[in-house]
């Protein structure tokens, strides 16, 4: 006698894990799980973005997750995705609708975050798009070049000098 597999229905644990199939199931039976909001609230495409994992944000876009959603602090996947420099991902939620013009809870907008991380790759990226000043501050007056001086990233602070708007 075999012991009956359980289906996880945990879709946070499966993001966790890494289990694009058993996500893909749990999908397909509720999509509204999609909007699920967990710890901190975190969406399902928060915390796959949160870990970069590429197939589980396309598979999470593809079934209608929406990029704009906001956590606790106001972030959006989006954010998550900037602040880790994973452009295609980035892209990806730009394909899907994502919003650039939305800031956290502290004003922090993706430029803010994609400093934080450290991602010259991300800044150059969402610099393309020409939605974002080197000098935009968030509500404490912070811009990113604040940032890059403040974790003394040298290399992220010449890129922002050199790149700044005249």
């Amino acid at each position: 006698m075999h012991p009956m597999t359980i289906v996880d229905r945990d879709i946070f644990d499966c993001i966790q894990r890494g289990n694009v199939d058993q996500c893909a199931h749990i999908i397909q039976h509720d999509r509204s799980i999609l909007k699920e909001k967990g710890w901190g609230g975190f969406t399902p495409l928060h915390f796959a973005a949160l870990h970069g994992n590429r197939s589980m944000v396309n598979l999470m876009l593809s079934n209608g997750a929406d990029p704009n959603l906001t956590c606790d602090a106001g972030m959006t996947a989006f954010h998550f995705a900037s602040r880790h420099g994973n452009i295609y991902v980035m892209h990806q939620m730009l394909q899907n609708g994502a919003d650039l013009r939305i800031v956290d809870h502290q004003g922090k907008t993706a430029l803010h975050h994609a400093v934080s991380g450290g991602s010259i790759l991300a800044m150059q990226f969402l610099w393309e798009t020409g939605m974002f000043r080197w000098c935009d501050g968030d509500m404490y007056n912070v811009t990113p070049l604040h940032l890059a001086a403040d974790t003394g990233n040298n290399e992220v602070v010449r890129f922002l000098l050199r790149n700044k708007p005249l």
